[in-house]
């Protein structure tokens, strides 16, 4: 009976280890878990965790074709020899966050929603999610419109989220103060054009504290008067927009802002300002975010953590990340720091408060537009960061694209819950 045991054992070590060895081209998720490998055995690369990850992860066709996503660049890097690759992605929290998007997006019929964890400090992606995933395994033509991942490609008018990069611009230039008094006009402002500037809520002066509380398009339009057109465009340029971000994705789009010409006339620079007239992508606003809660430098978001190879002397090493790139100075991030803090507390953000926990952010919900005019469908959007008292430092983003419930298609309604979530959830795994 020992000899027929001590068989079997010996019979299920082999099998395993020679399973092992026909995984080559293996990737791994940050906390150990297999994600996808290639079977020399089969013509057809396996994907165990089955939907999760993508169409962020993408995939290997049966003609050996990769698929969007990070799949073309890990093309690349297998073809070097190096035999597995390891994300910086955290794959329980990625599961847990796919689940509350799963729920948000039933609730707020949304066409998808978009999650991203960041280390504030190293740029490292713990998680980042879609609502609008596949099973790369079993591909359907159901799935075709899901295959395109939207966190490098789908550029969009920002809206609000915005104003606090503005703010930050005009401190660091030593136009306003941070106690300075803008004139917001009651509520409505005249353009050069003759249209008008409205806000939600009127008021007379405010801060630039209060601009962002009050969300003013007027006070955020009256501080972007004070740049040349030259210095609004260096100004959005230092925090990456109108250039790829180097995440290690397939494929991304620029986005864009009024040309240099347009930018010296005060109507576009005003437009601008509060998020209307240019583009940008989400990853593109969590990078520049990043600097808010890094102490002025902005990192690049990087999903690689490392690589390993068989016949590497070394075994493995880490993949290079882009160095952080300082855009504003330490004061002035701190400065911008605590009224973001100070909008989730006094704002519309306020479901973003959670005890023992610092945190801070802009929320909008900026109007689509269609056919050259802005339609009554939505992008509601939260971008900010939640930090412990042991020095872990996040930089979030939640998108909402197009929710559809009349009653909760507001930021403060769709985006901000979904951020709150993803926070408790984060923070759970950290006791």
């Amino acid at each position: 009976m020992k000899r027929l045991i001590t068989l079997l054992i010996t019979l299920l070590c082999i099998t395993y280890l020679s399973a092992t060895e026909l995984q080559t081209q293996a990737l791994y998720s940050n906390d150990h878990h297999l994600l996808a490998y290639q079977d020399p055995s089969q013509i057809h690369r396996s994907y165990p965790q089955k939907d999760t990850l993508q169409p962020l992860m993408g995939y290997i066709t049966i003609e050996e074709r990769y698929n969007f996503g990070i799949s073309v660049l890990l093309q690349k890097i297998y073809a070097l020899d190096v035999d597995s690759v390891t994300l910086t992605i955290d794959l329980s929290l990625q599961q847990r966050v796919e689940e509350i998007l799963d729920e948000y997006k039933a609730f707020l019929k949304a066409d998808e929603i978009l999650v991203a964890v960041m280390e504030s400090g190293t740029g490292k992606v713990r998680a980042m999610a879609s609502s609008n995933r596949y099973d790369p395994n079993e591909v359907t033509k159901v799935d075709f419109l899901k295959m395109h991942q939207k966190f490098s490609i789908y550029a969009y008018e920002p809206g609000a989220v915005i104003m606090p990069l503005i703010l930050s611009a005009a401190l660091e230039r030593r136009f306003i103060e941070r106690n300075s008094l803008i004139t917001t006009h009651n509520g409505r402002m005249a353009l050069d054009n003759g249209s008008f500037i409205t806000d939600a809520t009127p008021t007379t002066m405010l801060t630039p504290e209060g601009i962002l509380l009050n969300m003013s398009n007027i006070g955020i339009a009256k501080v972007a008067y004070l740049f040349s057109g030259y210095e609004f465009e260096e100004s959005l340029r230092a925090f990456g927009f109108g250039d790829y971000t180097k995440i290690e994705l397939h494929y991304g789009r620029n986005g864009n802002f009024p040309t240099l010409q347009k930018l010296t006339e005060r109507i576009y620079r005003a437009n601008t300002s509060y998020g209307y007239g240019m583009s940008a992508t989400f990853v593109q606003l969590i990078q520049a975010y990043s600097a808010f809660n890094n102490d002025g430098q902005r990192v690049t978001p990087t999903l690689i953590d490392s690589l390993y190879a068989k016949d590497d002397n070394l075994s493995s090493f880490s993949w290079t990340i882009a160095a952080p790139v300082e855009v504003i100075s330490k004061e002035t991030a701190q400065v911008i720091h605590k009224m973001l803090i100070s909008n989730v507390h006094k704002g519309f953000a306020k479901q973003a408060s959670l005890q023992g926990l610092e945190t801070g952010g802009m929320g909008s919900t900026a109007y689509i537009a269609k056919g050259g005019r802005y339609v009554r469908e939505y992008h509601s959007s939260f971008y900010g960061f939640a930090n412990d008292v042991v020095g872990n430092r996040y930089t979030i983003g939640v998108l909402v694209i197009r929710p559809k419930d009349p009653h909760n298609f507001y930021a403060s309604r769709s985006a901000v819950p979904v951020f709150r979530e993803v926070v408790e959830v984060l923070f759970s795994k950290k006791r």
